[in-house]
């Protein structure tokens, strides 16, 4: 608590505070992006697909589901996924799984 009463210490802590902040969201983006394109990978295979499409029907995965939504980690993955949508190509094959899933509804 001493430390905090200098103005130009108090400052630097803070900065390095913020820094340390900063490279944990950087990292999280980057892990999220990295479980993002395994799933990506994963969804263009049929069978992972049909598994997927069975699993999603299950109420009790429904459950899990909403219940991981409303954890904040959750959150940044959200975060990282609308920000590899920005890409064209992450775009261009998350808009051809979600075809390849559709035709496999019917």
């Amino acid at each position: 608590a001493e430390m905090m009463k200098d103005p130009s210490t108090a400052a630097r802590i803070q900065a390095q505070m913020e820094h340390m902040v900063k490279r944990g969201q950087d990292t999280m983006k980057k892990e999220a992006k990295a479980t993002m394109n395994e799933a990506m990978e994963a969804m263009a295979n049929p069978d992972a697909m049909k598994q997927a499409a069975e699993m999603m029907k299950n109420p009790e995965f429904q459950k899990q589901m909403a219940d991981m939504a409303k954890d904040p980690a959750f959150k940044n993955y959200v975060a990282a996924m609308e920000e590899m949508m920005q890409d064209p190509s992450t775009k261009s094959r998350m808009e051809a799984m979600r075809e390849q899933y559709q035709g496999s509804q019917l």
